[in-house]
């Protein structure tokens, strides 16, 4: 995933990351209506295992991004909310998941993500900087 942001670009990496995911959480939603259980089982395996690659895609490319768009003097307080902001949503994902599934079945689990994830790719499209930089 690295190799890829140096060659595509950081943001175009994740934003391909990003996409791949969509498509394919709406793949996980369209599949129940046309596949029986035994192959559904199979074909999201085989979903999930995609959906880890395309996760790395955006994973391993976001903190270079951010310590590329700061400053040697503001590079630790980046970091820190980088990271407070990764595990605020580690925290608070799986309650709001929660209270989705509770308030519209496990079927809104998937939609839920998709509409976040998608929210997500067109917000990364703001991201100016955060290209590799020399001499940093």
């Amino acid at each position: 995933a690295g190799f890829i942001g140096a060659k595509l670009g950081r943001r175009r990496t994740m934003t391909l990351g990003l996409v791949v995911i969509v498509a394919l959480l709406a793949l996980v939603v369209y599949l129940p209506a046309v596949l029986g259980v035994e192959q559904l089982v199979a074909a999201i395996q085989a979903i999930f295992l995609l959906l880890g690659f395309a996760w790395a895609l955006v994973n391993v490319n976001s903190l270079p991004t951010v310590v590329d768009m700061t400053t040697r003097e503001k590079l630790g307080t980046h970091t820190g909310l980088y990271y407070f902001a990764s595990q605020t949503a580690a925290i608070t994902g799986p309650p709001l998941a929660g209270l989705f599934i509770d308030l519209a079945g496990y079927a809104s689990l998937f939609p839920f993500s998709i509409v976040f994830l998608a929210l997500s790719a067109l917000t990364l499209q703001r991201v100016k900087r955060g290209e590799p930089r020399k001499g940093f």
